[in-house]
């Protein structure tokens, strides 16, 4: 098949698929078609089918395509090697880069025996058919719709039980082309395939994702509008004592009334009314306070008591 594909290629680059047909002779009609009819030799019959023309623009990508040793499929009624064929050829246009046309131009030339007759029928009817579209009929012809159910509900209940990963992975993207409804975007693909996994791997991954969320959270919280980190103001005494007011009375910093307005405030150390006896201005004079002030606030001088 690569052979005869290679043959046209070059036969296309070399200019002479551009010939013009050559007339034919007129045959009789009676004789010719009646004898051919007789024999079976008409292509219905027969089965052949025609080689497809090779637009020039795509001659290039057809070389290098087929280097890569495409598989054919000849139209075998086996749904897994059907699939396996539509995934094949899409990893190599992935790697070519192929563009919509030249994926359904090139599938159709790697389609053999029955599958090649069937485009020939088919192909025809659609020539602007993109590679969504060649995958939908493609399928409708290949892999039977009682099948593709039971490969949806499959992959709906498919779990990584003792599958090592690597075999759940295989299985998961296998199993997922019969049901691209529900990996319609890659959110739902994600969750689909955590939800699949064992139960201490799926923990293990939420741990993970809750780990990394709270630091993006701590991230983000710590950043400006520049992306510079927030400066955090210091808390320390200093700060706090600042808040303060400071007292219009007795001008020193300090919440609530101030003792100099009481009229009931006596200090301590010389009985005098308006002043405490840390305040006292007779404190630390070497003056003699009376005999009943005793202990604490209204010691002597010098801490001592009087013998």
């Amino acid at each position: 098949m690569h052979s005869r594909l290679t043959e046209m290629v070059n036969t296309r680059s070399n200019g002479q698929g551009n010939r013009p047909p050559q007339p034919q002779q007129p045959r009789d009609q009676y004789s010719d078609g009646g004898e051919n009819q007789t024999r079976g030799e008409t292509s219905e019959y027969k089965g052949e089918t025609k080689d497809p023309v090779i637009p020039v623009e795509n001659v290039a990508i057809v070389k290098q395509f087929l280097k890569l040793k495409p598989p054919t499929f000849s139209g075998e009624m086996d749904p897994v090697k059907a699939n396996e064929w539509l995934l094949e050829m899409e990893k190599n246009f992935r790697l070519l880069r192929c563009g919509e046309q030249q994926k359904v131009e090139i599938g159709s030339y790697l389609l053999t025996g029955a599958a090649s007759r069937w485009w020939n029928l088919k192909g025809v009817r659609e020539p602007s058919m993109n590679w969504a579209r060649f995958k939908v009929i493609f399928r409708e012809k290949y892999v039977p719709r009682a099948l593709q159910n039971a490969k949806c509900v499959e992959f709906e209940h498919l779990k990584q039980t003792g599958k090592p990963i690597a075999k759940y992975e295989a299985a998961f993207t296998n199993l997922a082309e019969y049901a691209p409804h529900l990996v319609a975007t890659d959110e739902m693909r994600a969750r689909r395939f955590e939800d699949g996994l064992r139960y201490e791997i799926k923990r293990d991954e939420m741990e993970k994702r809750k780990y990394f969320d709270s630091k993006k959270r701590q991230n983000f919280n710590n950043e400006g509008p520049n992306g510079q980190k927030r400066q955090k103001p210091k808390s320390n005494w200093r700060n706090q004592r600042g808040q303060i007011p400071k007292c219009p009375t007795c001008g020193k910093n300090h919440s609530g009334e101030c003792w100099k307005k009481r009229p009931d405030v006596i200090c301590f150390y010389c009985n005098e009314v308006g002043h405490i006896r840390r305040n006292c201005p007779k404190l630390g004079t070497g003056a003699i306070v009376p005999r009943g002030n005793q202990g604490g606030e209204n010691a002597r001088p010098g801490g001592k008591s009087p013998g």
